[in-house]
């Protein structure tokens, strides 16, 4: 017995796509995505190469040391487009390959201060808190709350964090640290034009990473899904030959 589908009544019914040809378009844009992102080329947002590698030593990480892929992370703390990443898509990808051992996560600092006044110190705020221990709570917290990034909400943040105040104030007063410029050193020489951007690649042994993807901006999770899937395929048959 078929389904039959009611519309209102005494109005007419124009043919509709079928469910299974939704479905059946859904997955071909699905396959095409995949193949877009598990290409190494040139990204379409800046026109530029892909650099042959990234260093991550001397940056914040979590995950496995002995992952087989690393995703790198340029961001910022004040950009709307980062926190919504931050927020809504990160977690996922940490459940699904951070916690699971198959992703290493490296942040590195990208601060627009055109565009973002607070954010150059907020990432201040971040390295400051690393230096006490809890880089990532504060990276998340900063995420949160991106309407709180004033110098007094930052140190109510590193209060709530159980930080040393005193020791915190002293550091978040410094210049700006030589890891933050190098940061964007290494951005701009990546090719890095907004926030977030992130390349996707595989570890080597000089803490290095060998650069095959690029993604930028907030994408949502399948898109990460789709370019992660494909890289640990790629390493799979590379580790099979």
């Amino acid at each position: 017995m078929g389904l039959v589908l009611l519309g209102p009544v005494g109005r007419a019914q124009t043919p509709t796509k079928t469910i299974e040809e939704r479905v059946a378009a859904l997955e071909a844009e699905v396959r095409r995505l995949r193949a877009q992102l598990s290409q190494p080329r040139a990204d379409p947002g800046t026109g530029g190469t892909l650099p042959a590698v990234l260093s991550i030593v001397d940056a914040a990480t979590r995950g496995a040391s002995d992952a087989g892929l690393v995703l790198v992370e340029f961001s910022d703390y004040e950009c709307p487009f980062c926190g919504r990443y931050a927020r809504d898509t990160f977690p996922q990808i940490d459940e699904r390959y951070v916690k699971t051992g198959k992703l290493r996560y490296v942040f590195k600092n990208f601060p627009i201060e055109q565009l973002h006044p607070h954010a150059l110190k907020a990432a201040q705020a971040a390295e400051c808190a690393g230096a006490q221990g809890p880089y990532w709570p504060m990276h998340d917290r900063l995420f949160a709350r991106q309407d709180a990034l004033s110098d007094e909400a930052l140190i109510a943040s590193a209060s709530a964090e159980g930080l040393t105040i005193s020791t915190f104030m002293a550091c978040l007063g410094q210049e700006v640290g030589p890891r933050i410029r190098q940061h964007l050193e290494e951005g701009r020489a990546a090719g890095v034009e907004g926030t977030p951007t992130f390349f996707l690649g595989t570890p080597g042994p000089d803490g290095t990473v060998r650069v095959t993807r690029r993604l930028t901006g907030a994408l949502p999770y399948m898109a990460f899904e789709a370019a992660i899937d494909e890289a640990l395929r790629d390493a799979d048959r590379r580790n099979n030959l």
